[in-house]
């Protein structure tokens, strides 16, 4: 009999050094903060008005030459390349957009880069289709010899000349167009030069979405891990369940970690693609 009580002693000491271990887990919830803003991108054009040079009038010829837009593009790019400039693409789309210039200002009877309505070559240009990051516009009327007659007088003419030797510049698009003004038979002429949106890679609005995705989902597996801390609390008494809720808390708290360190990364990755995107922005300006 004497006996027994020791041998209860001893199970009573291995039973509680086993509970012992139930009651030990890793406590790894480290809420790191990701804080880091994701940039604004410049979504930014350039004001086209300070590529618009007071219009080119030359009325005081009676007669001029048809005009060819396609020459008239050539005659531009001579006087770029002679100058090692990039010679520019001729666009459809900016055409088209030069075309409805030279219609509306013989339809409509003025002279002047924004319309009565108030249209200016950018409206004109996106209305097109063509998506830009830099637009200018050079605008002539009256009667020349032919057109390299006319790109010359642009050339006389120091603010013409600055946007036919914008180095800036990829595209063009022309349009001569003959009708009366003032009771005057004339040629109108419209140069419409510009910068593609295509020039400076814009970040992805797909990423912006997805990182916002992912803080959703860190918030989210925070507040679950709260909830698991608050069951181990509540289950100290409780050895199989509270081993249990150790696994379920600590594999949580790993993919906490793991996300937490995509998102910074990809917030690192997007705000990186901004800055390249503003600087190309401002390098146009």
């Amino acid at each position: 009999m004497g006996v027994f009580p020791k041998q209860r002693l001893i199970l009573f000491l291995l039973v509680a050094t086993i509970a012992a271990g139930f009651f030990l887990y890793k406590e790894r919830a480290i809420f790191l903060s990701v804080e880091q803003k994701l940039e604004s991108a410049y979504h930014k054009v350039v004001d086209e008005a300070v590529f618009n040079p007071e219009p080119l009038l030359r009325l005081f010829k009676e007669t001029g030459a048809p005009l060819d837009s396609r020459l008239v593009i050539n005659f531009t790019n001579t006087e770029r390349t002679t100058r090692n400039l990039n010679a520019l693409s001729a666009n459809t789309l900016l055409d088209s957009a030069a075309l409805k210039k030279a219609e509306d200002i013989l339809e409509r009877d003025y002279f002047e880069h924004t319309a009565p309505d108030g249209i200016k070559a950018s409206d004109l240009v996106s209305d097109a289709g063509y998506q830009f990051l830099l637009v200018g516009e050079n605008l002539a009327l009256g009667n020349f010899d032919d057109e390299a007659d006319l790109v010359a007088a642009w050339m006389d003419s120091p603010g013409h000349r600055a946007n036919i030797l914008q180095p800036k510049y990829k595209d063009i698009g022309v349009a001569a167009v003959r009708g009366e003004y003032e009771g005057k038979d004339v040629w109108v002429s419209v140069q419409i030069f510009a910068v593609p949106s295509s020039e400076c890679e814009a970040p992805s609005p797909r990423q912006a979405t997805v990182i916002e995705e992912m803080r959703i989902a860190v918030k989210l597996l925070r507040d679950e891990i709260e909830e698991k801390k608050n069951e181990l609390d509540e289950n100290k008494k409780n050895p199989e369940r509270y081993n249990k809720i150790v696994d379920e808390y600590n594999s949580l708290v790993g993919e906490y970690e793991e996300l937490t360190e995509d998102l910074k990364n990809s917030i690192t990755t997007y705000n990186s693609a901004v800055r390249s995107y503003n600087g190309c922005i401002e390098a146009l300006q």
